[in-house]
């Protein structure tokens, strides 16, 4: 499956997931979802948070934001995870410490991190799972860039040939090799054309799977070389309520046979207001994946052209219901937290006048 964020985005700052389970620490935030979960022998995921307190301010947006807490580590124990991607582009929002200590805290629950950069922070050191006698390696690239954090990142970035490199490197014929990438634009439904030839040539390269995430929605997967390729896994625990396509997901079910990669399930999931994940009966879910995976062959047909212009348009029409959002639960925000996030909205809109004047 696909994001998991134990932190309150800055549109719901002071009730967002965070909060509601610092208020309710007996809910299970994986409940509805765990009897899909634990049929798994390995379990991944996008871990879009620390979960840490190192450094944290309380009552500022900026320490608050995208930030969770070392407790929920039980829940994704318990909920079976096993594999969780750490390269992303919110993992070092609040530093190294609180990276390293989630690290470390996702280690001591035997939980493998996969992303982890050597020192020039491009290469991905390779994260090994034995299950059943069988080696999986994963390697795990942020392709958006961290705005966070300045200098090397510690987990690895994305560059197509330190990735290629490393598939050629790490696989072997005895093992298996699954790619998770961090990438594509966000709110946008299908896969650019630089991602549908990263994966193909990750694939040639000598990958079993690809796993993509980041754009928060759902986007089509395909089987490309009899491997199979999923470009965008969407939101799996997120507080993004105010669009619609973010609330939507899926957990992909696939099972290992003479080490390649079969298709056995997709439970289609609805994020609730509680922010929980739960499996629901869509009709026309199959429809509207159909949909999805049609559009990763348009793009080759058309060369890509309108990506763009669909994404601005989305990011548009995403900023516009979270505005919409924010001034129906004015009531809910901290007075104090309202105030940050309203007058950083100024400040930005101020910022771009003046760069707009000055070019």
């Amino acid at each position: 499956m696909g994001d998991i964020s134990f932190g309150d985005h800055y549109v719901c700052a002071s009730f967002g997931v965070d909060s509601l389970l610092r208020s309710e620490p007996d809910r299970d935030i994986f409940g509805q979802v765990k009897h899909v979960l634990r049929r798994g022998d390995v379990v991944f995921g996008n871990l879009e948070t620390v979960l840490s307190e190192t450094g944290l301010q309380r009552n500022q947006l900026h320490s608050m934001h995208m930030r969770g807490r070392r407790q929920y580590a039980d829940y994704l124990v318990d909920a079976g995870f096993n594999v969780l991607n750490i390269a992303n582009n919110h993992i070092l929002q609040h530093g190294t410490e609180a990276f390293r200590e989630t690290v470390e805290l996702l280690r001591s629950r035997g939980i493998t991190v996969v992303g982890m950069a050597d020192a020039n922070g491009l290469n991905c050191t390779p994260a090994m799972l034995d299950v059943g006698g069988t080696e999986y390696v994963f390697l795990g690239y942020a392709f958006e860039k961290d705005k966070y954090f300045a200098g090397t990142t510690l987990y690895a970035q994305a560059s197509e040939k330190h990735i290629l490199d490393d598939i050629r490197r790490h696989k072997r014929q005895d093992n298996v090799l699954i790619c998770s990438f961090h990438w594509g634009n966000e709110f946008i439904h299908y896969p650019s054309l630089a991602q549908i030839t990263m994966a193909r040539s990750a694939i040639d390269a000598g990958c079993d799977l690809v796993l993509g995430h980041h754009p928060h929605v759902l986007n089509g997967f395909e089987k490309y070389s009899d491997k199979y390729i999923f470009y965008s896994l969407g939101n799996f625990v997120f507080d993004q309520l105010w669009n619609e396509a973010c609330t939507e997901s899926m957990v992909v079910e696939l099972t290992l046979k003479n080490k390649h990669f079969e298709l056995v399930h997709i439970s289609p999931l609805k994020i609730g207001a509680d922010y929980r994940p739960a499996v629901v009966a869509e009709d026309h879910f199959e429809l509207k994946l159909n949909q999805l995976c049609s559009s990763i062959e348009r793009t080759i047909e058309d060369n890509g052209r309108g990506y763009l212009a669909d994404f601005r348009r989305l990011d548009r029409r995403n900023r516009h219901r979270s505005w919409l959002y924010l001034l129906r639960h004015l009531h809910r925000y901290d007075r104090r937290i309202l105030g940050q996030i309203l007058g950083g909205t100024v400040r930005r809109k101020l910022h771009a006048v003046r760069t707009t004047f000055s070019n």
